[in-house]
């Protein structure tokens, strides 16, 4: 008979680290597509400062919205990079404990086809052994 331990185990197969695993894919996923809309707006910001000629970009004096709008570019290319990378590690952590939750099923699942091997193809283990 199968072991009651092997039958609870396969029954109970990790539900939480499964969930942590799509938690994490799931966050990624929203962090790189906000991310990638940031990046756009970003690009469309950059389009409009560079329709003004070099001269009058360099001329701009303080309190000037072509000043203004050279900070929030500068500002928000250094925080865009890093948060890409953030979510992108979070989707491919969220890979990396899915395929250990796969591992662990495979190998849980061999060890059930194992003991019940014997009681299929009905052999007895006592005058096996």
């Amino acid at each position: 008979m199968v072991s009651a331990d092997l039958q609870r185990r396969v029954n109970g197969s990790e539900p939480a680290l499964k969930n942590v695993g799509y938690a994490l894919m799931l966050v990624g996923m929203m962090i790189i597509v906000a991310a990638f809309v940031i990046g756009i707006a970003l690009g469309l910001s950059t389009a409009d400062l560079f329709e003004n000629s070099k001269s009058v970009r360099d001329s701009a004096a303080v309190g000037d919205s072509i000043l203004s709008q050279q900070g929030t570019i500068a500002a928000t290319a250094a925080w865009l990079t890093p948060f890409k990378f953030i979510g992108l590690s979070s989707f491919l952590g969220g890979i990396g404990i899915m395929l250990l939750v796969i591992i662990n099923s495979l190998k849980l699942r061999g060890e059930a086809m194992l003991q019940s091997l014997p009681i299929i193809l009905g052999i007895d283990q006592k005058s096996a052994e």
